[in-house]
């Protein structure tokens, strides 16, 4: 098999190297008879690549060197050398840009709208610091196919098909953003990457009955505490964990004609999309729920200290707390999450559209035609879940629905 030689490259100590001899007119210049420039990368692809651009920047400057302009002097020092100089610096331009994926990361953080959000910059690094430990901090050119499947296989034991995709794209959003935001021209390995059986795996959650939710309901009641207050406005709302955990008490909204929660980011927590911004009322359980949470304030302006301050919102513990009071305490063998699906179920079994549910929910993102207006009123949500077909005739004092009237803001 024929051996292609690759000028100017060296492999030394199983390292690729940017190898070349100074030429002797030209080693007054420098302190040493040869340039060796570590390559970072075992792809001899990329080395030649590398290779062609670092010959090419010596053959510029020297160029210059031997045109008899020393350009170590400034153009102050030397004003003839303005012209030359300015070569020289459009050759050091364009020599190849070293970015690491840890560059990529930090840049990311500082640019990105949710790069306040504490458990947003945890992910990010989480996902980030797998990719680190496992293949090392390399320059984006660096990385190859090889490596990207290396994370994906070291993903798999005892995560979810979707946990792994969910690490993978962010990795591949913080590599994309690092190739564009620092010009570096390569590939991505990590995109389009293929894992086995994906989706497959999927558990599928199972509402909430109308007999489940009376006694959550009554529990509530009676315990009468934070994480209480908070399961009974996710039993109303159908919000997410982490949107209610989250809230500010300017976010609750009592004196007017319709109570209701504004679901909205703030510096600490941010939304799963911006679709998720809405304002949903407050009905039945839900309602009392936060004036109870309001009556508790101790001065921190968060809804719910217990669980969120100014640095951050724990909102895995309150989920953890909640589904030990479910499956512990109720015997009640489903998750925080359900609450969504059995407040689903109910809208769709009740004809409402899937575009006031999606309202309702935060639920996707927002199509060009949706950011049009300002969306539907408070008295078209109260009207849809007042619509809802109860399963049972307990659902009634669930949907608090009897004595309280429908008018507009």
């Amino acid at each position: 098999m024929a051996t292609v030689k690759v000028k100017h490259l060296l492999r030394k100590g199983g390292r690729l190297y940017y190898s070349r001899r100074i030429p002797d007119d030209l080693k007054p210049h420098y302190s040493q008879s040869i340039i060796r420039t570590n390559l970072h990368t075992d792809d001899l692809t990329k080395a030649a690549q590398l290779c062609a651009e670092y010959a090419r920047y010596d053959d510029g400057l020297w160029t210059s060197i031997r045109s008899g302009v020393d350009p170590s002097l400034t153009t102050v020092g030397n004003p003839e050398a303005t012209a030359t100089n300015s070569v020289i610096m459009k050759i050091m331009r364009s020599r190849p840009k070293r970015v690491r994926l840890s560059d990529a990361l930090e840049r990311y953080l500082q640019e990105h709208k949710r790069g306040q959000d504490v458990r947003f910059i945890r992910d990010a690094r989480r996902a980030i610091g797998l990719v680190t430990d496992i293949v090392g901090d390399k320059h984006l050119e660096e990385y190859t196919r090889d490596h990207a499947r290396t994370i994906r296989e070291a993903l798999m034991p005892g995560h979810s098909t979707s946990t792994v995709r969910r690490r993978i794209e962010s990795i591949n959003a913080i590599f994309n953003f690092g190739r564009r935001e620092f010009d570096v021209t390569c590939l991505n390995p990590f995109e389009r990457l293929a894992i086995a059986r994906e989706g497959l795996d999927v558990v599928k959650r199972v509402p909430f009955t109308a007999e489940e939710v009376r006694r959550i309901e009554q529990a509530c009641r009676k315990v009468d505490d934070d994480i209480r207050w908070i399961i009974a406005i996710q039993l109303a709302t159908g919000a997410r964990l982490r949107e209610l955990v989250g809230l500010r008490c300017e976010d609750i909204y009592l004196d007017c004609a319709i109570p209701y929660v504004a679901i909205r980011p703030n510096a600490v927590r941010g939304l799963k999309t911006a679709g998720s911004e809405r304002n949903v009322p407050l009905l039945g359980a839900g309602l009392w729920a936060a004036r109870q949470a309001l009556a508790a304030l101790d001065g921190s302006g968060w809804l719910f200290p217990r669980y969120a301050d100014d640095t951050e919102v724990r909102s895995d513990a309150a989920s953890a707390t909640v589904n030990k009071f479910f499956s512990k305490t109720l015997n009640i063998p489903r998750t925080t999450h359900s609450f969504r699906h059995a407040l689903k179920d109910l809208l769709r079994n009740a004809g409402v559209s899937e575009e006031m549910s999606k309202a309702i929910f935060g639920h996707g993102t927002r199509s060009i035609a949706d950011q049009y207006g300002s969306g539907f009123t408070l008295r078209r949500k109260l009207e849809a879940l007042a619509s809802l077909n109860p399963i049972s005739g307990e659902w009634k004092d669930w949907k608090g629905l009897g004595t309280l009237a429908i008018r507009d803001r």
